[in-house]
């Protein structure tokens, strides 16, 4: 057998209990708006593009996760540690596409959804382009994953992954683009996500 590994997938943690707010009881469910980028506190951060020129400043955020239990993260072939239901094993010879897996004797299957809870996430830049500014909205959504493991990690399946971390003042969640593979491009930004008071 194979291993398959989606390894453009990327999941949230959560946990699945009766749920106040963030984090209360050993759940992450909840809101939680964006405190800091590559750690200073927003709007921050402007980066210029060196080809085009366009400038972009961070200026708030807001992550919504529904309940959901936590699972077990697995190392897999591709040197990056998934939700167990983001891997997938096939039989030899067997081929992938989207969701279905084709068997070599011509019979197949669908995969079944990665991640066992929802995301909604939203970040808010302003835009400067030769001379004009604009504020634009990038919106996400999905389904994501968590482990209360010792790796505390989190991951949004298709957009960010990271960890969180419970303190006196609520949760903390630290997100970032995962690179699979070699990637020579800048770093991207690291994303702090705090539930409220």
């Amino acid at each position: 057998m194979i291993r398959a590994s989606f390894a453009c997938l990327v999941v949230v943690c959560v946990s699945a209990c009766g749920v106040d707010g963030p984090g209360s009881g050993s759940g992450l469910a909840g809101a939680y708006e964006l405190s800091t980028v590559d750690g200073r506190a927003v709007p921050c951060c402007t980066r210029t593009d060196s080809v085009t020129g366009v400038s972009t400043t961070a200026l708030s955020g807001r992550l919504t996760l529904s309940a959901a239990a936590p699972e077990t993260f697995v190392n897999t072939p591709a040197g990056v540690a998934l939700p167990s239901s983001c891997v997938y094993e096939v039989p030899n010879g067997a081929h992938i596409h989207a969701d279905t897996v084709f068997r070599p004797d011509g019979s197949w299957y669908l995969l079944t959804p990665c991640g066992r809870g929802t995301y909604a996430l939203s970040l808010t830049e302003r835009v400067d382009s030769g001379g004009r500014t604009d504020t634009t909205t990038l919106d996400y959504s999905g389904r994501y994953s968590w482990s209360d493991g010792g790796d505390s990690a989190v991951d949004l399946v298709g957009s960010f992954s990271g960890s969180f971390a419970r303190g006196s003042r609520g949760v903390s969640l630290t997100l970032q683009t995962p690179h699979i593979g070699i990637y020579q491009g800048p770093p991207e930004p690291t994303y702090v996500f705090v539930s409220g008071p």
